[in-house]
Protein backbone atom coordinates (compact mmCIF):
# COMPACT_ATOMS: atom_id res chain seq x y z
CA UNK A 1 0.00 0.00 0.00
CA UNK A 2 2.87 2.37 0.78
CA UNK A 3 4.13 2.19 -2.78
CA UNK A 4 0.72 3.10 -4.10
CA UNK A 5 0.46 6.05 -1.73
CA UNK A 6 3.87 7.52 -2.48
CA UNK A 7 3.36 8.57 -6.07
CA UNK A 8 3.93 5.41 -8.12
CA UNK A 9 0.26 5.15 -9.09
CA UNK A 10 -0.59 6.21 -12.62
CA UNK A 11 -2.81 9.23 -13.29
CA UNK A 12 -5.51 6.88 -14.58
CA UNK A 13 -5.49 4.88 -11.35
CA UNK A 14 -5.66 8.01 -9.23
CA UNK A 15 -8.36 9.47 -11.44
CA UNK A 16 -10.45 6.37 -10.69
CA UNK A 17 -10.44 7.33 -7.03
CA UNK A 18 -11.04 10.97 -7.81
CA UNK A 19 -14.00 10.17 -10.05
CA UNK A 20 -15.56 8.01 -7.33
CA UNK A 21 -15.59 10.91 -4.85
CA UNK A 22 -15.89 13.93 -7.13
CA UNK A 23 -12.41 15.20 -6.28
CA UNK A 24 -11.20 17.97 -8.58
CA UNK A 25 -8.95 16.99 -11.45
CA UNK A 26 -7.24 18.80 -14.28
CA UNK A 27 -8.51 19.04 -17.84
CA UNK A 28 -6.24 16.15 -18.77
CA UNK A 29 -7.73 13.94 -16.06
CA UNK A 30 -4.70 14.01 -13.72
CA UNK A 31 -5.51 14.30 -10.04
CA UNK A 32 -4.22 17.44 -8.37
CA UNK A 33 -1.37 16.74 -5.91
CA UNK A 34 -3.29 17.73 -2.77
CA UNK A 35 -5.87 15.04 -3.51
CA UNK A 36 -3.56 12.16 -4.48
CA UNK A 37 -3.62 10.34 -1.12
CA UNK A 38 -7.41 10.45 -0.89
CA UNK A 39 -7.80 9.35 -4.50
CA UNK A 40 -5.44 6.43 -3.94
CA UNK A 41 -7.43 5.23 -0.94
CA UNK A 42 -10.73 5.53 -2.79
CA UNK A 43 -9.32 3.52 -5.71
CA UNK A 44 -8.56 0.70 -3.28
CA UNK A 45 -12.07 0.99 -1.79
CA UNK A 46 -13.54 0.85 -5.30
CA UNK A 47 -11.88 -2.50 -5.89
CA UNK A 48 -12.82 -3.85 -2.47
CA UNK A 49 -16.49 -2.80 -2.46
CA UNK A 50 -18.50 -6.02 -2.62
CA UNK A 51 -21.11 -6.52 -5.28
CA UNK A 52 -24.19 -8.67 -5.26
CA UNK A 53 -23.35 -12.19 -6.41
CA UNK A 54 -26.27 -13.73 -8.34
CA UNK A 55 -24.57 -17.13 -8.45
CA UNK A 56 -24.50 -19.62 -5.60
CA UNK A 57 -21.07 -20.08 -4.00
CA UNK A 58 -19.08 -23.16 -4.92
CA UNK A 59 -19.69 -26.07 -2.56
CA UNK A 60 -16.61 -26.49 -0.35
CA UNK A 61 -14.60 -29.69 -0.66
CA UNK A 62 -11.81 -31.05 1.50
CA UNK A 63 -8.38 -29.76 0.43
CA UNK A 64 -6.31 -32.06 -1.74
CA UNK A 65 -2.89 -31.87 -3.38
CA UNK A 66 -4.14 -33.64 -6.46
CA UNK A 67 -7.32 -31.68 -7.08
CA UNK A 68 -7.86 -27.93 -6.92
CA UNK A 69 -10.98 -26.47 -5.36
CA UNK A 70 -13.71 -25.95 -7.99
CA UNK A 71 -13.80 -22.49 -9.51
CA UNK A 72 -17.01 -20.55 -8.81
CA UNK A 73 -19.07 -19.22 -11.69
CA UNK A 74 -18.44 -15.44 -11.53
CA UNK A 75 -14.73 -16.23 -11.61
CA UNK A 76 -15.00 -18.71 -14.46
CA UNK A 77 -14.79 -16.19 -17.30
CA UNK A 78 -11.20 -15.54 -16.31
CA UNK A 79 -10.09 -19.13 -16.40
CA UNK A 80 -12.14 -21.15 -18.86
CA UNK A 81 -14.47 -20.85 -21.83
CA UNK A 82 -18.00 -19.70 -21.07
CA UNK A 83 -20.53 -18.01 -23.35
CA UNK A 84 -22.90 -17.34 -20.46
CA UNK A 85 -22.17 -17.14 -16.72
CA UNK A 86 -25.06 -17.78 -14.34
CA UNK A 87 -27.56 -16.14 -16.69
CA UNK A 88 -25.98 -12.69 -16.36
CA UNK A 89 -25.66 -12.25 -20.10
CA UNK A 90 -21.88 -12.28 -20.24
CA UNK A 91 -20.59 -11.80 -23.78
CA UNK A 92 -20.89 -14.77 -26.09
CA UNK A 93 -20.41 -15.21 -29.81
CA UNK A 94 -23.96 -14.02 -30.45
CA UNK A 95 -24.15 -11.55 -27.55
CA UNK A 96 -25.51 -8.03 -28.07
CA UNK A 97 -22.97 -5.21 -27.84
CA UNK A 98 -22.22 -4.36 -24.19
CA UNK A 99 -21.71 -0.67 -25.03
CA UNK A 100 -23.69 1.59 -27.36
CA UNK A 101 -22.66 5.24 -27.77
CA UNK A 102 -25.15 7.72 -29.19
CA UNK A 103 -23.87 11.15 -30.37
CA UNK A 104 -21.35 11.45 -27.55
CA UNK A 105 -19.55 14.78 -27.28
CA UNK A 106 -16.84 15.78 -24.79
CA UNK A 107 -15.61 19.36 -24.31
CA UNK A 108 -12.93 20.27 -21.78
CA UNK A 109 -11.51 23.76 -21.20
CA UNK A 110 -12.83 24.95 -24.52
CA UNK A 111 -11.40 21.99 -26.45
CA UNK A 112 -13.52 19.51 -28.38
CA UNK A 113 -12.21 16.05 -27.44
CA UNK A 114 -15.02 13.93 -28.90
CA UNK A 115 -17.47 15.22 -31.48
CA UNK A 116 -20.89 13.54 -31.73
CA UNK A 117 -19.49 10.00 -31.74
CA UNK A 118 -21.91 7.12 -32.29
CA UNK A 119 -20.62 3.54 -32.18
CA UNK A 120 -21.10 0.07 -30.75
CA UNK A 121 -18.59 -2.09 -28.86
CA UNK A 122 -19.25 -5.72 -29.82
CA UNK A 123 -19.36 -8.55 -27.29
CA UNK A 124 -16.90 -11.46 -27.22
CA UNK A 125 -14.45 -9.47 -29.34
CA UNK A 126 -11.42 -7.23 -29.03
CA UNK A 127 -12.19 -3.71 -30.23
CA UNK A 128 -9.14 -1.54 -30.92
CA UNK A 129 -9.38 2.24 -30.62
CA UNK A 130 -6.78 3.59 -33.03
CA UNK A 131 -5.80 6.90 -34.57
CA UNK A 132 -3.18 9.64 -34.22
CA UNK A 133 -2.22 11.19 -30.88
CA UNK A 134 -4.92 13.51 -29.61
CA UNK A 135 -7.66 11.77 -31.57
CA UNK A 136 -9.74 11.06 -28.43
CA UNK A 137 -8.93 7.37 -27.87
CA UNK A 138 -8.12 7.57 -24.16
CA UNK A 139 -10.99 10.01 -23.58
CA UNK A 140 -13.39 7.47 -25.09
CA UNK A 141 -11.95 4.65 -22.99
CA UNK A 142 -12.35 6.71 -19.79
CA UNK A 143 -16.00 7.34 -20.59
CA UNK A 144 -16.76 3.62 -20.59
CA UNK A 145 -16.30 3.22 -16.84
CA UNK A 146 -17.09 6.81 -15.90
CA UNK A 147 -13.59 8.06 -15.23
CA UNK A 148 -14.87 10.91 -17.40
CA UNK A 149 -18.35 12.12 -18.27
CA UNK A 150 -19.67 13.21 -21.67
CA UNK A 151 -20.78 16.79 -22.20
CA UNK A 152 -23.73 15.50 -24.22
CA UNK A 153 -24.97 12.26 -25.73
CA UNK A 154 -25.73 8.90 -24.13
CA UNK A 155 -23.59 5.84 -23.39
CA UNK A 156 -25.49 2.63 -22.60
CA UNK A 157 -24.11 -0.46 -20.92
CA UNK A 158 -26.32 -3.52 -21.28
CA UNK A 159 -29.10 -1.21 -22.52
CA UNK A 160 -28.92 1.08 -19.47
CA UNK A 161 -27.57 4.65 -19.53
CA UNK A 162 -24.37 4.77 -17.48
CA UNK A 163 -25.65 7.37 -14.97
CA UNK A 164 -28.34 4.86 -13.90
CA UNK A 165 -25.65 2.41 -12.73
CA UNK A 166 -23.78 2.58 -9.45
CA UNK A 167 -20.31 3.78 -10.39
CA UNK A 168 -18.45 1.33 -8.14
CA UNK A 169 -20.47 -1.59 -9.45
CA UNK A 170 -19.84 -0.42 -13.01
CA UNK A 171 -16.07 -0.33 -12.44
CA UNK A 172 -16.13 -3.91 -11.22
CA UNK A 173 -18.11 -5.04 -14.26
CA UNK A 174 -15.92 -2.96 -16.56
CA UNK A 175 -12.29 -3.39 -15.47
CA UNK A 176 -9.41 -1.13 -16.47
CA UNK A 177 -5.70 -1.88 -16.87
CA UNK A 178 -3.52 1.13 -17.63
CA UNK A 179 -0.20 1.70 -19.37
CA UNK A 180 1.98 1.42 -16.27
CA UNK A 181 1.46 -1.40 -13.76
CA UNK A 182 0.31 -0.24 -10.32
CA UNK A 183 0.87 -2.88 -7.64
CA UNK A 184 -0.97 -2.27 -4.38
CA UNK A 185 0.53 -4.81 -1.95
CA UNK A 186 3.82 -6.48 -1.09
CA UNK A 187 3.08 -10.00 -2.37
CA UNK A 188 1.64 -11.21 -5.66
CA UNK A 189 -1.10 -13.30 -4.04
CA UNK A 190 -2.22 -10.35 -1.91
CA UNK A 191 -2.38 -8.14 -4.99
CA UNK A 192 -4.75 -10.59 -6.65
CA UNK A 193 -6.96 -10.42 -3.55
CA UNK A 194 -7.32 -6.63 -3.53
CA UNK A 195 -10.71 -6.78 -5.22
CA UNK A 196 -11.55 -10.27 -4.05
CA UNK A 197 -10.38 -10.98 -0.48
CA UNK A 198 -11.91 -14.49 -0.51
CA UNK A 199 -9.75 -15.62 -3.44
CA UNK A 200 -8.16 -18.95 -2.53
CA UNK A 201 -4.56 -19.76 -3.38
CA UNK A 202 -5.66 -22.45 -5.80
CA UNK A 203 -7.85 -19.95 -7.65
CA UNK A 204 -5.04 -17.40 -7.60
CA UNK A 205 -2.71 -20.01 -9.08
CA UNK A 206 -5.20 -20.71 -11.88
CA UNK A 207 -5.37 -16.97 -12.60
CA UNK A 208 -1.60 -16.70 -12.88
CA UNK A 209 -1.47 -19.67 -15.22
CA UNK A 210 -4.26 -18.07 -17.23
CA UNK A 211 -2.15 -14.99 -17.92
CA UNK A 212 1.03 -16.95 -18.57
CA UNK A 213 2.80 -16.82 -15.20
CA UNK A 214 3.77 -19.82 -13.04
CA UNK A 215 1.80 -20.55 -9.88
CA UNK A 216 5.05 -20.44 -7.92
CA UNK A 217 5.01 -16.65 -8.29
CA UNK A 218 2.16 -16.27 -5.79
CA UNK A 219 4.54 -15.86 -2.86
CA UNK A 220 6.94 -13.51 -4.64
CA UNK A 221 7.44 -9.92 -3.58
CA UNK A 222 5.83 -7.47 -5.98
CA UNK A 223 8.87 -5.19 -5.67
CA UNK A 224 11.02 -7.72 -7.54
CA UNK A 225 8.78 -8.19 -10.58
CA UNK A 226 9.82 -7.15 -14.06
CA UNK A 227 7.63 -4.70 -15.98
CA UNK A 228 6.06 -7.50 -17.99
CA UNK A 229 5.38 -9.62 -14.91
CA UNK A 230 3.87 -6.67 -13.04
CA UNK A 231 1.59 -5.79 -15.95
CA UNK A 232 0.30 -9.36 -16.13
CA UNK A 233 -0.30 -9.40 -12.37
CA UNK A 234 -2.41 -6.25 -12.82
CA UNK A 235 -4.30 -8.03 -15.58
CA UNK A 236 -4.91 -11.04 -13.32
CA UNK A 237 -6.05 -8.74 -10.50
CA UNK A 238 -8.61 -7.15 -12.83
CA UNK A 239 -9.83 -10.59 -13.92
CA UNK A 240 -10.19 -11.84 -10.34
CA UNK A 241 -13.42 -9.88 -9.86
CA UNK A 242 -14.98 -11.37 -13.00
CA UNK A 243 -15.44 -8.32 -15.25
CA UNK A 244 -17.74 -8.43 -18.25
CA UNK A 245 -15.59 -5.98 -20.22
CA UNK A 246 -11.87 -5.27 -19.91
CA UNK A 247 -10.50 -1.84 -20.88
CA UNK A 248 -6.80 -1.78 -21.80
CA UNK A 249 -5.03 1.56 -22.22
CA UNK A 250 -1.89 0.73 -24.21
CA UNK A 251 -1.04 -2.12 -21.84
CA UNK A 252 2.16 -3.14 -23.68
CA UNK A 253 3.62 0.29 -24.43
CA UNK A 254 6.26 -0.02 -21.69
CA UNK A 255 7.02 -3.73 -22.19
CA UNK A 256 9.72 -5.56 -24.11
CA UNK A 257 8.73 -7.59 -27.17
CA UNK A 258 8.51 -10.93 -25.35
CA UNK A 259 6.34 -9.56 -22.52
CA UNK A 260 4.13 -7.71 -25.02
CA UNK A 261 3.61 -10.91 -26.98
CA UNK A 262 2.57 -12.74 -23.80
CA UNK A 263 -0.02 -10.05 -23.02
CA UNK A 264 -1.34 -10.20 -26.59
CA UNK A 265 -1.76 -13.98 -26.34
CA UNK A 266 -3.64 -13.54 -23.07
CA UNK A 267 -5.99 -11.00 -24.68
CA UNK A 268 -6.78 -13.38 -27.53
CA UNK A 269 -7.42 -16.25 -25.11
CA UNK A 270 -9.76 -14.11 -22.99
CA UNK A 271 -11.73 -13.03 -26.05
CA UNK A 272 -11.98 -16.65 -27.17
CA UNK A 273 -13.47 -17.42 -23.75
CA UNK A 274 -16.17 -14.78 -24.21
CA UNK A 275 -14.75 -11.61 -22.67
CA UNK A 276 -15.22 -8.26 -24.42
CA UNK A 277 -11.98 -6.24 -24.59
CA UNK A 278 -11.48 -2.60 -25.60
CA UNK A 279 -7.86 -1.80 -26.43
CA UNK A 280 -6.28 1.61 -26.99
CA UNK A 281 -3.17 1.19 -29.12
CA UNK A 282 -0.82 3.35 -31.17
CA UNK A 283 0.76 0.15 -32.46
CA UNK A 284 -0.92 -0.71 -35.79
CA UNK A 285 0.76 -4.13 -36.16
CA UNK A 286 -0.43 -5.03 -32.66
CA UNK A 287 -3.97 -3.93 -33.47
CA UNK A 288 -3.89 -6.11 -36.60
CA UNK A 289 -2.74 -9.10 -34.56
CA UNK A 290 -5.13 -8.71 -31.64
CA UNK A 291 -8.26 -6.84 -32.71
CA UNK A 292 -11.44 -8.22 -34.25
CA UNK A 293 -13.09 -4.83 -34.62
CA UNK A 294 -11.62 -1.34 -35.03
CA UNK A 295 -12.80 2.21 -34.36
CA UNK A 296 -10.61 4.82 -36.06
CA UNK A 297 -10.69 8.26 -34.43
CA UNK A 298 -9.34 11.54 -35.74
CA UNK A 299 -9.78 14.98 -34.12
CA UNK A 300 -12.48 13.60 -31.83
CA UNK A 301 -14.57 12.10 -34.63
CA UNK A 302 -15.15 8.53 -35.77
CA UNK A 303 -13.79 8.33 -39.32
CA UNK A 304 -13.91 4.55 -39.91
CA UNK A 305 -15.02 1.35 -38.22
CA UNK A 306 -15.37 -2.31 -39.03
CA UNK A 307 -13.54 -5.64 -38.96
CA UNK A 308 -9.81 -5.22 -38.40
CA UNK A 309 -8.85 -6.86 -41.69
CA UNK A 310 -11.05 -4.46 -43.70
CA UNK A 311 -10.19 -1.09 -42.19
CA UNK A 312 -7.80 0.84 -44.41
CA UNK A 313 -6.14 2.63 -41.49
CA UNK A 314 -4.69 -0.66 -40.23
CA UNK A 315 -3.97 -2.08 -43.67
CA UNK A 316 -1.91 0.98 -44.65
CA UNK A 317 -0.22 1.71 -41.31
CA UNK A 318 3.20 0.29 -40.49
Amino acid sequence: MDRFMTGRATPAALAAGAAATGLPDTASGAVQPQYRRVAALVTLVTLRTPRANPCPPARPRPPSHQQRRPVDEPFAIAVRARSRVCGRGRPGADAPPPFVLDRVTVRRAGRLLLDGLSAQIPGAACTALVGPSGAGKSTLLRLLNRLAEPTSGVIRFRDRPLPELDVLELRRRVGLVGQQPVLLTDRVVDDLRVGRPDLGEDQAAVLLERIGLPAEMLGRATAGLSGGEAQRVCLARALAVGPEVLLLDEPTSALDAESAQAVEHTIRDLVADGLAVVLVSHNAPQARRVADHVLVLRSGGLVASGPADRVDYLRKAT
